[in-house]
């Protein structure tokens, strides 16, 4: 008979595969789908920001605007600090550099500037806020919704 093994999707989202090492009776990772845990969707909940150090691990932290929902569990991520509402007097956008928030968009616009983004999101109330990606040979925008980022 040749070595047991059993392929388990994870409480964080990563297919993984254990092999029994059968001298100690325990099963150990043998393989794993994502061996970088921020490039799993969500792992860090909605709202918020996963960061790897090899050393340290994961690390998660909220947006600028948001606060932890549950300190002992990150899998709830953020939630605002305050409320958005369609009067958009005083609305700000804030840069965050090297942060993909993929799979919430609502619309695509190519060839677009910051400002106009900026025009753009502020025209629908369901847009909390907007991501510039420069690719080659043109860039393009994508606007979120109010879905949670993460």
């Amino acid at each position: 008979m040749g070595p047991r093994r059993r392929l388990t999707l994870d409480y964080d989202g990563n297919l993984r595969m254990y092999s029994l090492v059968e001298t100690i009776g325990k099963w150990e990772v043998s393989w794993q789908h994502e061996s970088k845990p921020c490039r799993i969707h969500g792992v860090c909940g909605p709202n918020s920001v996963c960061k790897y150090d090899p050393y340290n691990g994961r690390t998660c932290s909220c947006l600028p605007g948001f606060k932890i929902k549950n300190h002992t569990d990150w899998s709830y991520g953020c939630e605002l600090e305050s409320k958005i509402n369609c009067n958009r007097t005083r609305v700000g956008f804030l840069r965050i550099p090297h942060v993909d928030f993929w799979g919430y968009d609502i619309r695509y616009v190519p060839n677009s500037t910051f400002s106009q983004c900026q025009k753009e999101c502020m025209k629908l109330c369901n847009c909390k806020g907007f991501m510039i990606m420069f690719v080659e040979p043109r860039g393009g925008a994508r606007l979120f919704s109010e879905i949670p980022l993460g």
